[in-house]
């Protein structure tokens, strides 16, 4: 698994979570909210994984 952090120039901070190809993004507007939304990437992933 990788989670790649790109701030973006309006300030906004973009997640791109991958597991074995499997890639989802997200965007959140401080990194402090990172975390969670790290979280629910992974969730949504290992969900497109059981589908």
């Amino acid at each position: 698994m990788t989670t790649e952090l790109t701030n973006l120039p309006c300030g906004t901070v973009q997640i791109k979570v991958c597991v074995n190809h499997l890639c989802e993004l997200g965007w959140v507007t401080s990194h402090h909210l990172v975390p969670t939304k790290e979280a629910q990437l992974k969730k949504a992933i290992h969900q497109s994984k059981t589908n």
